[in-house]
């Protein structure tokens, strides 16, 4: 198995442990933790909807053996990175720090990416 999927999918799950310890996380780092209450109850329910997702989808990266399997892992963690991203910027009030959320989880897909492209060129 390719280093660099195995890595970017071990963050990712690993990511998505740390989603589930700290069910604040998305609520604070939207920063909708300490302006409204009710809509940072919500985003630790997603909070740790995503967390088993990213654990799940961050997994099945990190062991995908064949290319095919990689390229499926990969359009999943960019599916799943960008729609975080247009939905919670899109969706949340003010003080959300909305590029700022859209570069992270732009970030995220793109770095997928980039782990797979590598992958694909070690193997070819």
């Amino acid at each position: 198995m390719p280093v660099s999927t195995t890595v970017v999918g071990s963050l990712t799950a690993a990511y998505g442990v740390l989603e589930l310890l700290k069910p604040d996380l998305l609520a604070k780092q939207t920063r909708m933790a300490g302006t409204h209450p009710i809509i940072a109850r919500r985003l630790r329910t997603v909070g740790r909807v995503l967390g088993v997702r990213d654990v799940v989808s961050g997994s099945v990266l990190a062991a995908a053996s064949t290319p095919r399997a990689r390229r499926i892992a990969t359009a999943a963690r960019v599916v799943f990175d960008l729609g975080d991203g247009i939905v919670l910027a899109s969706t949340l009030p003010a003080p959300a720090p909305k590029g700022k959320i859209l570069a992270v989880t732009g970030g995220w897909a793109a770095l997928s990416l980039l782990a797979l492209v590598a992958a694909e060129r070690l193997e070819s």
